[in-house]
């Protein structure tokens, strides 16, 4: 189904002039990752069945944009779908920093893991630590009686 009408935003999103999208359909404009899964929601759309929702399409200069909106069927007068409408905006923006903050997320939680195994590891030197004190106490002790011993029998 080709694109049939247009306005000057989705032709300055796409970056095509009226004459190039003449020829296209709504398939050569998504991403290709995206349309195995646009086409079976296409297939609900031309039985009539609106989508709302958001994909990721591709300018003429191969540019990635987010767009989301919603495509509805327009009947004739014999209730069969005549058209698709579909109404949009861009919303690459939005999309990139959903992104980038996923990713910051990720990178968080892998820092907090490494500290939590930081602290562990920390804890655990610290209680070798205070053990390894103890005993240089306990020895120190045992040095301190025996010299104490000593000087006792001594004098």
């Amino acid at each position: 189904m080709n694109i049939i009408e247009h306005n000057e935003l989705f032709l300055n999103i796409f970056q095509y002039t009226s004459k190039e999208v003449q020829n296209l359909t709504i398939f050569e404009l998504l991403d290709p990752m995206e349309i195995e899964g646009f086409d079976r929601k296409w297939d609900t759309i031309i039985k009539g069945v609106g989508f709302i929702g958001q994909f990721k399409a591709k300018t003429k200069d191969n540019l990635e944009k987010w767009i989301r909106g919603a495509f509805s069927a327009v009947y004739d007068m014999y209730n069969e779908v005549e058209r698709i409408i579909y109404i949009g905006q861009d919303v690459t923006n939005e999309k990139l920093m959903e992104i980038e903050l996923r990713n910051q997320t990720e990178m968080l939680k892998k820092q907090e893991k490494m500290l939590r195994e930081s602290e562990k590891e920390l804890s655990r030197k610290l209680r070798e630590a205070r053990l390894e004190m103890q005993n240089q106490y306990r020895e120190i002790e045992k040095i301190k009686i025996r010299n104490e011993r000593t000087l006792e029998g001594a004098l």
